[in-house]
């Protein structure tokens, strides 16, 4: 292994530097590798002592490793570090090796049952990936009775980074992130846990729904809401149509809460138990748009127009919502962006060598979709 020793001198900076400094540090370490100093598979030293050695930032350590990635003589391993290029890796490198294959993990998306609203993420992720040359490996793991099960199914599945999605036990997920292959978070957030987030701010959708039902004049308010194991999303939607009634002055205990569960059968089920009720609500605010529109069928059958007889309005905005069939007013989710930001985070995972790096949390905002499903009380 070469010295750990501080060859500032052997790099020329200000104006008299005939290069940028990454050109530079490339160029020494170059010379290292075709000397002999780092032998054929050998791990190069870390980003921290590499910075350390040349006095540099580690943005211009991931810039020289970039240009020796380029030109065929290192390759990095995943929570490993970045290595010499020997024979065998270089032959694992052929055409047939080049495309990195990232997983899609989920416990709430199940084969054959997955909501649209996951269906156009995942299609967001496949534009994605596709534009980076990377496969997509969709891994549900809803039906994995222990957190050992999914870990194997992770760890086993050969993915050079993961995107997990939604909900996940807090254990489990340190216990994926750490052992595991580098990773982004897309709809979920762990609270002192170093990982990229992707997070929608349901809070301030929730209060942009009621909100906007609140200044069409109506009072006699209902929310079907996630479930209880949803707690993120399904509660931060409820928090915000509460604090939307509070704004307005008027108590958040008289909305009607009913639990639902993301699903059409959910909102199907949730619907039929406000149409038993004593009291009926003038609108209803269903936390996305599957069961808006199962809801919608049942408040039909019943004989209710919609909106002369009653508002709807739901969350998430998916591609049948804004048909002529069904034309519900919902909350805007950007899922392309929610996509593309969790592709740029794994492709820049992938090509610092790096898992250490880190962008922390971005927040993406919701908006209101009109449509006419919804009208003045």
């Amino acid at each position: 292994m070469v010295n750990i020793m501080n060859t500032e001198g052997d790099l020329t900076r200000g104006r008299k530097k005939g290069s940028y400094l990454y050109k530079q540090v490339a160029g020494r370490i170059k010379e290292e590798i075709e000397s002999g100093a780092y032998k054929p598979d050998e791990r190069l030293m870390s980003m921290d002592l590499l910075a350390e050695k040349y006095q540099i930032n580690k943005i211009t350590v991931c810039k020289a490793m970039a240009v020796l990635k380029e030109e065929g003589l290192v390759y990095s391993q995943p929570a490993k570090g970045i290595f010499v290029m020997g024979p065998k890796q270089a032959k694992l490198n052929s055409v047939e090796r080049r495309l990195k294959t990232i997983g899609v993990v989920s416990c709430v998306m199940e084969p054959g049952c997955t909501g649209r609203h996951h269906l156009e993420l995942l299609e967001a992720i496949r534009l994605g990936l596709g534009q980076m040359d990377a496969n997509l490996l969709v891994l549900p793991c809803m039906n994995k009775k222990t957190n050992a099960e999914t870990r194997d199914l992770v760890f086993n599945s050969g993915l050079d980074a993961a995107i997990y999605v939604g909900p996940f036990d807090p254990m489990l997920l340190r216990s994926l992130i750490n052992d595991g292959p580098p990773a982004v978070l897309v709809d979920n957030v762990v609270t002192g846990l170093s990982v990229d987030s992707i997070c929608l701010d349901n809070r301030g959708g929730g209060f942009q729904a009621m909100n906007y039902l609140l200044e069409q004049g109506h009072r006699d308010l209902a929310i079907v809401t996630g479930p209880s194991d949803q707690r993120d999303s399904s509660s931060q939607r409820l928090g915000g149509a509460r604090d939307a009634m509070e704004q307005h002055g008027i108590s958040s205990d008289q909305l009607i809460v009913v639990e639902g569960d993301y699903a059409a059968s959910g909102g199907t089920a949730a619907t039929e138990k406000i149409m038993a009720m004593k009291k009926q609500p003038s609108a209803i605010f269903y936390s996305n748009d599957e069961m808006a529109i199962a809801g919608r069928d049942v408040l039909i059958k019943n004989g209710l127009k919609i909106p002369q007889d009653i508002s709807i309005i739901g969350f998430d905005d998916i591609a049948l919502a804004g048909t002529a069939s069904i034309d519900l007013t919902t909350i805007h989710v950007p899922c392309d962006e929610m996509g593309a930001e969790a592709v740029n985070r794994v492709k820049s995972l992938l090509s610092s060598g790096d898992q250490k790096q880190r962008h922390g949390i971005a927040h993406l905002m919701t908006r209101l979709t009109l449509r006419s499903s919804t009208a003045a009380k």
